[in-house]
């Protein structure tokens, strides 16, 4: 009979107003953390961000069509378009 009666007093529409209100319940007294005031880099943190940023620059360069790929590197004779692709290509855009 207890079963029943929560069953019919938990309804899909409003658990989640009821998840959330415990859940503000519980937290009373958790505030969060203070932000940091400065920026923190390292030489180590500087060097991941110089490889991720090499990183992503081959693996847009793999994706692009050969085409693209030979006017970006000189390969290929010009084309009227060229300097405009070189320079989508460099935005990462294309």
């Amino acid at each position: 009979a207890e079963a029943r009666a929560l069953k019919k007093a938990i309804r899909p529409e409003t658990i989640q107003d009821e998840i959330i209100a415990e859940a503000k319940r519980r937290s009373g007294n958790v505030v969060g953390l203070p932000q940091p005031s400065t920026d923190y880099e390292t030489p180590a943190l500087a060097g991941a961000a110089r490889a991720d940023a090499e990183r992503e620059a081959i693996e847009r360069e793999a994706a692009a069509p050969p085409r693209l790929r030979a006017v970006a590197g000189g390969d290929a004779e010009p084309d009227p378009h060229g300097e405009a692709i070189r320079i989508l290509i460099e935005r990462g855009e294309l």
